[in-house]
Order: C-alpha cells, then structure tokens, then sequence
C-alpha cells in the first residue's frame, strides 16, 4: 500500500509537470485571434490566442491571454490562418519569361540567383511562408541556405534544383539551340538511361537537393513539337529515380500531363504529380489508390492562356499552340480529382508574386470548398514536403507562421489576395492592420 502511494504520488507530481510545459515556457508575443482558421480543416474558433516562443507556437487558448513581459499583437478584428505553403514554384522567372531560347542564353546563374531573391522576399510578403522550388539552375540551394541564415528574406524551402529529364524533352537546355552550342551545366538534367539516375540523384543531394523532380511527359514550354501528354522518361528510368531518391530519404515529384506517363510515374513511386491536366479517370483512381498528390497549378495555366490570347509576340509559336491547346481542361481535370478523392496540394507554378494566391479561387472554381481549397496550401502541402510536424497549422510546437485577413475567406476564399498581416517564425514580416 505505501509503495503504490508513493508510485502515485510519483505519477502525479509528472503529470503537473507537464501540464506546466505551456506556462512554464517563456512566452516572446502572443496574438490575439478574431477567428482562427488552424489548417486542419476543423471549424474556426473565436476570440483565441496563439502564445509564442521564439519561432515556435507554444499553445492556442481561449480568449484575450495576456502574459508578464509578453509583446500583444492585436488581430482581434481579423480571421488568422497558418502561412501558405506553395508547393510548385520556379524562383528564378521573371513576369514575360515565355521564350526558353532567350532566357538560356542572356541569363547566367547569378542573374538567376539575383531574380530567385526578388521572387522570394515578394512571396513571403505575400503570405507563402514555405515553398517547393521545382526546377533552377541549381542557384536555389544557395537561396535556401541564404534564407536560413537570415541574409535574405523569403519562406522555408525545399529545393530540387535541376529538373531531370529525357534528351530532347522540356529538361534539356539545349533544345532548339544550334548542336554546337553547349553549357557544362546541361549534362545535369539529362536521364537517358536507369543507370544514370543514381548519379544524377546522388549529385543533388550533394548540392543541397531536397527532393528530385523528374520531367516524365512533354510540356507546354518546351520548344520539342510532340503533344504535352507524351511519356518521355521510361518506366525502368522513373523507378531506378524513385529508388536511389528513397535510399537517401528524399521525395520525387513528377511532372506529367497525359494519362499513361501519370501512371507510370504513379507506379514508379513517386510522390506527387505535377500539373496532371490530362489525366482520365484511371490515371486519377491509381493515384487515388497509392495516395499521390496531385499539384494542379491552375494559374499559369490562367496567366499563359490570357497572354497567349492577347499578346501572341510574346511566346514562341510552338508554345502559343500548346498554351491555348489546354483550354479548360485543367480545371475539368481538378473536378474529377476532387470527386474521386485524390489528395491534392497548393502549387501555382506562378512567377508572378502578386497573383499566387489567386490559385485558391481556381480550385473553389473547380469545385473545392473555401475549406478544402485552404487545406491544400496548410495540412495537405505540409503533409506532401514530410514537415507536418513544422508547418501547415497552427498547433503547438509548429513555427509560428500566420497571416490575417479582413472578412470571411470561408465565404469569399479570394481575400486571401489580399493578406493585412504575414508571420514567420514569430517575426512580423508585413503589417498593414494600422493598429
């Protein structure tokens, strides 16, 4: 009897312990919440706070908490929501980037690295507190390393560097170049066998790489004539990526438009499928079936066809016809995900900064609920990079990444364009609230 008092006596001495971890734990800011929206996909909550250590989020209480020494922000008139995660973005573009010739041969890595940074301080602003870049020069690990440090601003990254693709395909630079024209750095992005992908895996990851992209169909951009939907990378080349990338704890995306080159790269492994805009029914239920996400990037597709309509001098020929081939398809195609079930992430694949977020209004278009539309740049984005337990909601022990809106975005998803508040790790990047 006294040894089990004592065993309890133990236990519950623990127990408030650890139910003091919160208060205990020095609190920096806490911020008062209007309506919380925490990514999750549960319902908003009201008048909360959201207490702050450093980077990370320490608790999430009812009401107006205050505590000794503990900076207030005030965002009782707003709805707060975790910071955005774009999943398929390129850094190094620039607005009227539409001729891959002319952006190849007048632009070097560091003028890239100079345009990655530009891109990146306007995304952060703009409320993307973490991003995938999906295709560079290589020039974003330096971005990547630059931006933790804290030399430059702009979100988390998880970077691939270059995109690995066929000879010929939208992955090799020297397509529509004179043959003796040639740049050291091509070889990288070239995969012409599954012997070579080892390498070319084990290379990035070297380099800084995150993860791999990997070019399994045609593409719009590319210069090469062939329909977008063609399967370009075999299916013993996406599964000799897929593996050496398992072996060194690394995620591969997939670009891929047509039906058959999504899934085979579904049953080589991978991770996610980007663009997907021609997949049909059984290429949607095989990923449905392995649990892949689909990335649809809705606004390019927006932003390209508009300009291909109206300012026509700006593409190559062989792009424009590709560009507007596309028509509404995409969005059809991000319907029928929906309805089957498959899981899907935010990417814009936009270089435009100002436009990134217009994406959400795509996929309400397509038949998301706001709910589920925010679901895809918060819980499924972070779920998609492997960083749950950092990113995507607002719980404790996830950095402090948060953005604020004025109204209801539940009832008008398209005022997240329009973001009065952005933090990262528990620093204020941009406030425009006029407390």
């Amino acid at each position: 009897m006294i040894l089990r008092h004592a065993w309890m006596t133990v236990a519950l001495a623990v127990a408030a312990m650890l139910g003091q971890g919160a208060s205990a734990q020095a609190i920096d800011r806490i911020v008062h919440a209007g309506t919380l929206i925490d990514g999750t996909g549960a319902a908003p909550r009201r008048d909360v706070s959201i207490l702050i250590s450093g980077e990370r989020i320490v608790s999430v209480e009812p009401g107006k908490v205050t505590r000794p020494g503990a900076a207030i922000t005030d965002l009782s008139g707003l709805t707060v929501l975790p910071g955005f995660i774009n999943t398929h973005m390129h850094l190094d573009l620039k607005e009227g980037s539409n001729n891959p010739v002319a952006d190849a041969m007048q632009s070097s890595e560091l003028d890239h690295l100079m345009q990655d940074a530009i891109n990146a301080r306007e995304m952060l602003k703009r409320g993307f507190t973490s991003a995938r870049t999906l295709g560079s020069l290589g020039e974003d690990a330096a971005l990547k390393r630059g931006i933790d440090r804290g030399a430059v601003p702009g979100p988390r990254l998880w970077v691939a560097l270059e995109q690995l693709g066929a000879t010929g395909s939208v992955a090799d630079r020297s397509t529509g170049f004179d043959e003796n024209l040639s740049n050291p750095h091509w070889a990288r992005r070239i995969l012409d066998s599954p012997e070579q992908a080892a390498f070319q895996v084990r290379d990035r990851k070297k380099r800084g790489a995150d993860l791999i992209k990997i070019m399994v169909s045609g593409a719009v951009t590319s210069l090469a004539p062939e329909g977008v939907a063609m399967q370009r990378l075999s299916d013993e080349e996406i599964r000799a990526v897929v593996k050496a990338a398992r072996e060194l704890n690394m995620k591969v995306a997939a670009h891929a438009y047509g039906p058959e080159a999504i899934k085979a790269a579904v049953a080589g492994g991978v991770s996610s499928i980007e663009h997907g805009s021609y997949a049909d029914e059984a290429a949607l239920r095989a990923m449905k079936e392995k649990g892949v996400y689909l990335v649809p990037t809705l606004t390019i597709f927006a932003i390209q066809q508009d300009l291909a309509r109206n300012k026509p001098e700006l593409f190559n020929p062989v792009i424009r016809e590709k560009t507007l081939a596309l028509g509404d398809t995409p969005w059809r195609m991000v319907t029928m995900a929906h309805k089957i079930g498959v899981k899907i992430a935010f990417g814009s694949d936009a270089v435009l900064p100002a436009r990134l977020a217009e994406e959400f209004g795509h996929y309400v278009r397509a038949g998301l609920t706001p709910m589920e539309a925010i679901q895809t740049a918060t819980v499924n984005a972070a779920d998609l990079i492997g960083a749950s337990d950092r990113i995507g909601s607002i719980q404790p022990g996830r950095f402090a990444d948060l953005v604020a809106v004025a109204g209801d975005p539940l009832k008008d998803v398209s005022i997240l364009t329009k973001l009065a508040f952005v933090m990262k790790g528990g620093a204020v990047v941009r406030d425009d609230t006029g407390r």
